[in-house]
């Protein structure tokens, strides 16, 4: 079991590491599965906005070392995630 403690709309597994990818309301989680940790959590910086888009879509690339996302805000965003 994973704490999201969030609706989650997408998952995503990673194609390189044994990682799994939350795309919750407020952020991307990245969790370890092996450790069942969150090494990362991905919020956009959102300028003069007063409503924060959520994360409906989550896609690893290829080689495992990018994540897009797509957001309500009819955003897609491309976050090179350490590890």
């Amino acid at each position: 079991e994973l704490a999201c403690n969030e609706v989650t709309n997408q998952l995503a597994f990673s194609p390189k590491r044994y990682w799994l990818c939350a795309a919750t309301q407020k952020a991307v989680l990245v969790f370890d599965l092996e450790s069942r940790a969150v090494i990362a959590s991905l919020v956009p910086e959102i300028q003069r906005r007063s409503i924060i888009p959520e994360c409906i879509a989550v896609c690893w690339s290829a080689d495992g070392e990018r994540l897009f996302t797509g957001y309500t805000d009819n955003t897609i965003r491309v976050w090179d995630v350490p590890g």
